[in-house]
């Protein structure tokens, strides 16, 4: 499958409700099978899927391929997303 930019839109979009910050390099690792991936920023923290932060489709899709999703967000104090799936 290949993925191609809207014409209309820049490759990178950001939301209006996000606000700067520097995500680290993901990270990956395959323990028993299963894939752990890891994400981390230091943004404003607070994501909150009851007030729509964009989780409630990442979750649906991770949930379609039987896997868990975890999200760490205190306010002020970044976001961290933890994905596995099994093997």
């Amino acid at each position: 499958m290949t993925t191609r930019a809207s014409p209309k839109l820049p490759a990178t979009c950001s939301n209006e409700r996000a606000s700067p910050s520097s995500a680290s390099p993901p990270t990956a690792r395959k323990p028993y099978g299963a894939l752990e991936i890891s994400v981390s920023d230091d943004g404003v923290g607070g994501t909150d899927p009851r007030r729509g932060s964009g989780t409630i489709g990442l979750q649906d899709r991770i949930d379609v391929l039987g896997g868990s999703m975890e999200v760490a967000s205190r306010a002020g104090g970044g976001t961290t997303l933890r994905v596995t799936l099994p093997g």
